[in-house]
């Protein structure tokens, strides 16, 4: 099963949605981290094995670049959407992550962004890369 962080940035309007789909899902709001250093953010999801869904894609690509041991994902989703449109690209995420993932890695080591008009961008992300 999937299990997500959503960011502060983030509807938690999604959290229940995604619970729906079967997808583990919390919200730093929920945590009490609203207004967390993204670092803080990103300790916590690793140390709960959790990918980080996000629209800061800078800092928490950053954060994945410096984690030695791999980490547990990042997806990215693009700003300005309203809770119905950032639900559509995490679920188009997911189903991407679903039909090309064999050997069940799903995001780990991921960092995927998703535009508004749901299209993929994927990178593998591991320590030291630029």
């Amino acid at each position: 099963m999937t299990r997500f962080l959503l960011d502060e940035c983030v509807s938690p309007k999604l959290v229940a949605k995604l619970w729906d789909r079967g997808m583990d899902t919390i919200h730093v709001r929920d945590r009490g981290m609203l207004g967390a250093p993204d670092y803080e953010v990103w300790r916590y999801g690793q140390s709960d094995n959790r990918t980080i869904c996000t629209i800061n894609y800078n800092d928490f690509l950053r954060l994945a670049r410096g984690e030695p041991a791999g980490h547990f994902g990042v997806l990215a989703i693009a700003s300005g959407a309203n809770p119905i449109g950032q639900f559509d690209m995490v679920t188009a995420a997911m189903n991407w992550v679903t039909a090309v993932s064999n050997s069940g890695s799903g995001f780990l080591n991921r960092y995927l962004e998703v535009d508004d008009d749901g299209e993929i961008i994927l990178a593998e992300v591991h320590y030291g890369e630029n």
